[in-house]
């Protein structure tokens, strides 16, 4: 693990599993076609809990995920933005400019507390900014132009101490719109 994973220059992606567990099984699959499609961008690996229980404990956290960096750029990526990223209370940027991604910014994204770059350009985004991001108190870019965002800043947004970029152009009215 050590010598494979941990000393190389490659992103990993590891499932912790176990066979005895129904939704391991059920995932297994998923898993598999995901892990397929990443190949030429990260390394994909699973480790069965039952053979390395040390590993397990060692680097799986729960059901608490610990991903720092996440950037789906260009992507072609369709739908809504998830609220379920608010819940990677390890994310420090955030990237998903270039794509497809409708509806309102998640307030749930206030959730990721060391968040500092904020990307989400270059899609169909539609309402205010959510007065929420306020709590990501490092954030120190936050990148938001050409969507159809509305509304102003939030006294909340205007507070971050730590903000250096705030793109906000080509958007609706009074956001550079």
């Amino acid at each position: 693990w050590d010598s494979e994973v941990l000393s190389r220059d490659h992103v990993w992606l590891v499932q912790f599993y176990s066979d005895v567990s129904q939704p391991s099984r059920d995932f297994s699959a998923a898993w598999e076609a995901a892990a397929k499609q990443l190949n030429s961008y990260v390394r994909c690996g699973r480790v069965d809990v039952s053979e390395a229980p040390r590993l397990h404990r060692r680097y799986a956290d729960g059901d608490a995920v610990r991903i720092a960096q996440l950037d789906l750029d260009r992507n072609n990526l369709v739908g809504a933005v998830p609220s379920s990223l608010g819940r990677l209370d390890a994310l420090q940027e955030l990237s998903l400019s270039g794509n497809a991604l409708a509806g309102a910014i998640p307030p749930a994204l206030g959730g990721c507390a060391g968040l500092r770059v904020l990307r989400l350009s270059h899609n169909a985004l539609t309402g205010p900014i959510p007065p929420a991001l306020g709590a990501c108190g490092l954030l120190e870019e936050l990148r938001l132009g050409h969507n159809r965002l509305t509304g102003a800043l939030s006294p909340e947004l205007a507070a971050l101490r730590a903000l250096r970029v705030l793109d906000a152009r080509s958007n609706g009215p009074a956001l550079g719109g």
